[in-house]
């Protein structure tokens, strides 16, 4: 990478010697920061992205987050605000870019051994990028994911990305505890961050990534997964919830109101999720109340405890004199099932759990306590981003697909908005129990002595029977989705061929808000509406992706289609 090593030593002391000054700012220094701000030309931008967070209104009755609850007075909360992709790279991967993952390339998590996506910032570029051509300082704190091998102490690791510092500490992936264990010390590297940029006569976007709620993941819901994964520690381990508050606090949720769901009259793909968790996580069945009683508790403990850390970040920002000229942005790159439809974790499936996300846009001239109800998809992040201080988006970066929905913050209507979101599943990783228990039950028998196999990708990673890949579209009263086998991107035209090469799923969001009767299990009944929705998610695919053939996997495009 390029630019010059800052050791994680000598920037600690920068850290540690402005942190003693964070608190207690004087009168002074604020007039100056304010003053300093009154003549810039754009305004200050601070992106605060969670991890694994789903939409607020999604979230159990009565949980308490005030600092959330507070921020949300103060700012337009777009409701229906979703992913692109799923799951966490993927994801990422779209809304710091605006681009869907047919162009980012990033398919799944670096670092799997599945031919290791890198993002290739020349075809598209990031939005550290995009607001360095428009003059800003830009930095990155907390949680990358889009690539590997970065140096802890090496601050310029994100330069050829667009961010011209990152933070003291190198990448994490989001193992166990690692949300309230580290999320405080990305807080304080944002905080340092903040701190140097009073007087400043340049604008800053400083983007600041949290790990929490995503401490979900490894929680043993039931005191016999880590006891009963194929192969212990693979990843991360799996531990019950720590013995302290939050974590040890029983919020008395129940079960969700779609927990109780029949996964058999939905498409493959969830149900081969739920058997590769029993051999990744350990056993827990969809059925066990108890255990998702666990797990929304345990989230719920996530949320409590990343509350402060928000709170304490927003707080900086008012305490430094910024309030007047930042705008600042809390998002999510993904939700977490919590139980719904039996399911946990992220994965195959478009559930509003799973890709309804918070976006909620605090902006010094915009409206306060607004919800919108404008769908609004993750590649709108970026053009609404450039919009709020006041920039044409095409003229920033053509190769954008999405919206600009700035005007809505700022007290107006959208210019343009859309009417329909597409959701691309591309993740090869979480569609394969038979040969992912293959290679574990292999790992664990070298470690025990046994000779070394050498597997192959693709064949030896990736079911090419199994139809856990999707495209789905989304619209005001309907969400319709097709999923299909890893070597067949195709484009279906025909009611033949959308029947025969693929598994359909749609719900009437008005009738069914809990996503539970799958319309399309009984295709022919809806015959009409299927073609008219499927029809319109070709359409949106040809505008905002081109073909869509797979060959933006690795290896040989002719891998990923049977099309000529």
């Amino acid at each position: 990478m390029s630019g010059k090593k800052i050791t994680r030593r000598d920037f600690s002391k920068g850290v540690a010697a402005s942190a003693a000054g964070m608190t207690f700012v004087s009168a002074c220094d604020m007039d100056n920061a304010q003053e300093i701000a009154s003549s810039l030309k754009h305004k200050n931008v601070l992106i605060i992205m969670m991890d694994q967070e789903r939409a607020w209104a999604t979230l159990p009755k009565g949980l308490k987050l005030p600092m959330r609850e507070k921020f949300s007075t103060q700012s337009v909360s777009f409701e229906e605000f979703n992913i692109a992709s799923l799951s966490c790279a993927p994801s990422r991967s779209v809304i710091y870019t605006g681009q869907h993952v047919q162009q980012t390339t990033i398919f799944t998590n670096p670092g799997l051994g599945e031919g290791d996506p890198l993002l290739d910032v020349k075809n598209t570029p990031t939005i550290g990028q995009m607001f360095k051509g428009l003059g800003y300082k830009t930095a990155y704190k907390g949680k990358w994911h889009l690539s590997v091998g970065f140096d802890e102490d090496n601050l310029d690791a994100l330069v050829d990305y667009g961010f011209d510092e990152w933070h003291t500490e190198g990448d994490t992936d989001g193992r166990v505890y690692e949300g309230a264990e580290k999320d405080r010390n990305i807080l304080n590297n944002a905080k340092d961050y903040l701190k140097r940029q009073q007087g400043s006569k340049e604008p800053w976007l400083l983007a600041v990534n949290f790990v929490n709620p995503h401490d979900i993941m490894w929680l043993d819901a039931n005191g016999k997964q880590a006891k009963t994964r194929l192969r212990p520690g693979l990843v991360s381990e799996m531990r019950p919830a720590q013995d302290k508050y939050p974590y040890n606090f029983d919020f008395g949720f129940d079960v969700p109101d779609n927990f109780y769901d029949d996964l058999s009259k939905k498409p493959e793909a969830q149900m081969e999720f739920v058997k590769l968790g029993q051999y990744f996580y350990g056993e827990q069945e969809v059925s066990d109340e108890e255990a998702c009683r666990n797990v929304i508790n345990y989230y719920a403990a996530c949320l409590v405890d990343s509350d402060k850390i928000i709170g304490d970040l927003l707080t900086s920002v008012d305490t430094l004199g910024m309030s007047d000229d930042t705008i600042v942005i809390l998002t999510s790159d993904h939700g977490e099932m919590g139980g719904a439809h039996g399911l946990r974790h992220k994965g195959p499936f478009m559930y509003r759990e799973n890709i309804n996300v918070p976006l909620v846009i605090r902006h010094p001239d915009g409206e306060k306590g607004i919800k919108s109800n404008a769908l609004m998809s993750a590649i709108d992040f970026g053009p609404t981003l450039i919009g709020l201080i006041g920039e044409d988006y095409k003229s920033v970066e053509a190769r954008l697909k999405g919206y600009d929905y700035s005007n809505i913050v700022k007290g107006g209507s959208a210019k343009d908005q859309r009417d329909e979101i597409l959701v691309c599943f591309s993740n090869t990783t979480q569609g394969n129990s038979r040969l992912e228990k293959i290679r574990m039950v292999q790992k664990v028998a070298e470690k025990n002595g046994a000779p070394v196999v050498q597997f192959n990708f693709p064949d030896d990673f990736i079911q090419f029977d199994k139809r856990t890949l999707g495209r789905g579209i989304i619209t005001s009263k309907y969400k319709y989705s097709r999923w299909f086998t890893p070597g067949d991107h195709h484009l279906p035209k025909t009611w033949q061929t959308l029947l025969g090469r693929n598994d359909l799923e749609l719900y009437d969001l008005d009738n069914d808000p809990l996503e539970l009767n799958n319309l399309a299990y009984h295709p022919e009944e809806q015959r009409e509406l299927i073609i008219d929705l499927n029809d319109r998610l070709n359409k949106l695919i040809e505008k905002e992706v081109g073909v869509d053939l797979g060959s933006f996997l690795p290896g040989d495009p002719k891998t990923w289609t049977i099309e000529g």
